[in-house]
């Protein structure tokens, strides 16, 4: 019986052996206990068994955000070392005339524009003042002062920027020089360019019914005028050139602009009042 015994516990331990030869792992897996794990890098630990680190990086944060009250809307902005660009567009459903533009967290940084803004119009505003180094945060309340064209009532409207500080891209004021061409609704001033010899003008009739151009005229520069006569139906575009002396290239220029029009239906005649600011090419 005991003879038995022993030859039992033989018999087991050579099928164990057997069972254990058999197993076979090959590259990139190794043998744990009876079977096989992966190894991707040949350290001889079981890549389940490692502990896996995930680092997050974290975003760096980036200001921007320009935020004004009801009617006027700050479309974009950027702060520079040297100033602050705002782009501005007027909703608040009549025309005005931006006065002045100031920062309550820089008091250097303001600016007196005066610029005309019919409803839906947009308009680039240059403040230049230091704002601090590279990438640092620009931080502050923005006061806008505005005057309502039809009554000459004024309002201030409050908002805040906050941005971080990038590098100049200009050397000069005269890079950041405003360039806009505005009209009451009716008549849109698509493009513009004002050249040494003259100035060219791409007009829009948006009033709903045909009307003629009968003059084009600028207040500060008399010999700017020209009598086209060109009709226009509803929807209509035209270039408009008016040949005469502007100024040196660099020069800014700035006018009050009148359209004379005739409604071709009722031969009644109107006017139309904007503005262009622009730099001499």
């Amino acid at each position: 019986m005991k003879r038995m015994f022993l030859i039992g516990i033989l018999a087991l331990s050579l099928l164990a052996v057997a069972c254990e030869q058999q197993v076979v792992c090959n590259k990139p897996y190794i043998r744990f206990a009876n079977t096989c794990c992966l190894d991707t890098n040949n350290d001889s630990i079981c890549d389940s068994d490692k502990q896996i680190s995930v680092t997050q990086e974290q975003p760096s944060r980036i200001f921007g955000a320009c935020t004004l009250s009801s009617g006027i809307a700050c479309i974009d902005n950027k702060v520079e070392t040297t100033g602050v660009v705002l782009l501005l567009q007027n909703s608040l459903g009549y025309p005005i005339r931006i006065e002045s533009i100031s920062f309550a967290n820089n008091a250097a940084c303001i600016a007196t524009p005066e610029t005309l803004l019919n409803n839906g119009d947009m308009a680039t505003f240059m403040i230049f003042c230091e704002t601090g180094s590279v990438d640092e945060q620009f931080s502050s309340d923005i006061r806008i002062l505005v005057k309502r064209s039809e009554t000459g009532s004024q309002d201030v409207l409050n908002g805040k920027l906050v941005s971080k500080i990038q590098p100049s891209q200009l050397t000069s004021p005269t890079k950041l020089k405003p360039s806009m061409c505005t009209l009451p609704v009716g008549v849109a001033c698509i493009d513009h360019i004002v050249e040494t010899t003259g100035i060219t003008l791409i007009l829009q009739n948006t009033m709903g019914y045909a009307a003629r151009i009968d003059s084009i005229s600028f207040t500060d520069k008399p010999s700017c005028t020209i009598s086209p006569r060109t009709t226009m139906n509803n929807g209509d575009q035209a270039t408009f050139s008016v040949r005469c002396l502007t100024g040196s290239v660099g020069d800014d220029f700035s006018s009050d602009l009148k359209i004379g029009i005739t409604r071709t239906d009722t031969n009644l005649k109107t006017s139309w009042d904007g503005n262009l600011v622009s730099t001499v090419q």
